[in-house]
C-alpha cells in the first residue's frame, strides 16, 4: 500500500485522529490507505514529543566533613575522624 508523504503536523494530527476514532491501530490504516508501518512511524514521533526534555537539576554541593560526632543518650560525645578505617570502627561501637 503506497502511503503520501505527510508533514509533521499532518503525522500528528493522524495519530490524534485515530486516537479520537476507538479504532485499532490496523483497522484505523486500513480505513484510511496507510500503511501500518507509517503510521507507526508518526506514532513513535508523536510519543517522543510527548516525552518532557531531559533537564539537569541544580545541585549545591558542600564541604565535606572531616569528623562524625557520636552523642550518647547520656550526653557524652565521641569525636572522630572520618576515614575508611574509622567508618569500620565507628560501626564496630555503634553495634557492640
Amino acid at each position: 500500500m503506497k502511503t503520501p508523504y505527510l508533514s509533521s503536523a499532518e503525522g500528528r494530527q493522524l495519530v490524534e485522529d485515530w486516537q479520537a476514532s476507538g479504532l485499532s491501530q490496523k483497522a484505523y490504516c486500513s480505513g484510511k490507505g496507510i500503511s501500518y508501518s507509517r503510521f507507526h512511524y508518526w506514532y513513535a514521533v508523536y510519543r517522543s514529543d510527548l516525552k518532557p526534555a531531559a533537564t539537569f537539576l541544580p545541585v549545591q554541593v558542600a564541604p565535606l566533613e572531616d569528623h562524625v560526632i557520636v552523642r550518647g543518650s547520656n550526653g557524652l560525645q565521641l569525636q572522630l575522624s572520618v576515614s575508611a578505617a574509622s567508618a569500620v570502627f565507628i560501626k564496630q561501637l555503634l553495634t557492640a
